[in-house]
């Protein structure tokens, strides 16, 4: 920037010593053309034209000024009856500059208004004493003259502004899609962190507890064992697809692997299947319609991070009632009920399980609620309201 600054006010100077040369040229070699009542050339309109030129060096620091000192200069000049040179053409670029470079329009229109007016009514009356000219002829020539040099750095100045506020524009556009991007991503890490803790709680708890048993038993009752150990092989390959699918997602691999489809209400009784250790009470209330994908895998998930706390903290011979409930249209209920140790699970509400339960309830626009219900035990409620869709 400070490069291309140092450059614009060469290129500035430059102008300036172009100007001057040419203005005293003309007051050297036209003063011959032109009647008697021209003056003279002497060092004083030389001057005044380097003054009125050379200022222009300063055109976009000072605009104001250079108009100022240039239009001083000019009518000096012509009050002094110089003849005319390249120095009013000095005066139009410092009045282009004044409409370039002056950021409040007002202030700038003042400014070119009061210029314009000065040298009209200058020229008005050099013609007139001089008879040398039409004053109307005079007058709009250098209304279109001067007046065209502010309009046109007035309207280059808008133009820098609309490119500026185009350009501030997109680097805004441009934040905000990163914004979005980043939110996105955080978001879909979240997803897939509360996938994965729901697939790995449920699973490993499972697994855990059949091992416990198997490894209390094998010697006593080998077949009782050996079931344990089923549900264990069992839970472990369900639990290995589970994680393959999420990681397929991540991966972007093969298709089907990636977009397998994820379980839904309907596949409550495969889950409650798997827990053999814990008598399990199923139900449906209303008649089962299709929901949306979200509200179906939330629903499952909801069971099985219920079922994963019961197995934690209920103690054993534990009875877990579970009610799905579709209200019409409206939407589904899932009430989860225990009669285990309901004041033991208190320690889970700060836990992840019930941070993701919070998460997909509120993602679908529903409530929950969780806490001990009356005669002991623990309840979790979960409403889901949806615009159910045809199956």
């Amino acid at each position: 920037m400070r490069w291309l600054n140092h450059h614009r006010r060469l290129a500035d100077t430059l102008l300036a010593v172009v100007l001057t040369i040419a203005g005293i040229s003309g007051l050297y070699f036209d003063s011959a053309t032109v009647d008697a009542s021209v003056r003279p050339t002497n060092a004083f309109a030389m001057a005044l034209v380097v003054i009125a030129c050379m200022a222009l060096a300063a055109r976009r620091d000072q605009p104001a000024a250079v108009l100022a000192v240039s239009l001083v200069a000019v009518m000096a000049r012509q009050g002094f009856g110089f003849i005319e040179t390249a120095d009013t053409v000095a005066v139009a670029i410092a009045a282009y500059s004044v409409g370039a470079h002056i950021e409040v329009r007002r202030r700038a229109l003042t400014i070119a208004g009061a210029t314009i007016g000065l040298l009209v009514t200058l020229n008005l009356s050099s013609a007139a004493i001089q008879q040398s000219a039409e004053p109307l002829g005079l007058l709009v020539g250098n209304m279109v003259f001067y007046g065209g040099a502010f309009l046109l750095g007035d309207n280059m100045r808008r133009r820098r502004v609309n490119i500026a506020t185009l350009e501030e524009r997109n680097r805004y556009l441009e934040r905000e899609r990163e914004l979005l991007s980043i939110n996105a991503v955080n978001a879909e890490r979240a997803r897939i962190a509360r996938e994965l803790h729901d697939v790995v709680a449920h699973s490993v708890s499972v697994i855990a507890v059949q091992a416990g048993g198997a490894r209390r038993v094998i010697e006593t009752h080998p077949e009782t064992a050996c079931t344990a150990i089923g549900v264990i092989e069992t839970t472990a390959r369900e639990t290995l697809d589970e994680l393959r699918r999420l990681l397929g997602v991540l991966r972007n691999d093969e298709a089907g692997e990636a977009f397998a489809p994820q379980p839904a209400i309907s596949d409550l009784a495969h889950l409650i299947d798997a827990q053999p250790d814990l008598a399990i009470r199923h139900r449906i209330v209303g008649d089962p319609v299709a929901v949306p994908a979200h509200v179906d895998l939330s629903g499952y998930r909801i069971v099985q991070e219920s079922l994963t706390n019961v197995r934690k903290h209920a103690g054993p011979h534990t009875t877990v009632d579970i009610e799905v409930h579709y209200l019409d249209g409206a939407g589904v209920s899932i009430t989860i009920e225990d009669d285990g140790r309901g004041a033991a699970a208190l320690k889970t509400l700060n836990g992840h399980g019930l941070r993701g339960m919070r998460e997909r309830v509120e993602l679908c626009g529903g409530d929950l609620s969780v806490g001990p219900r009356p005669g002991g035990g623990w309840r979790v409620r979960a409403v889901l309201p949806v615009q159910l869709v045809e199956p």
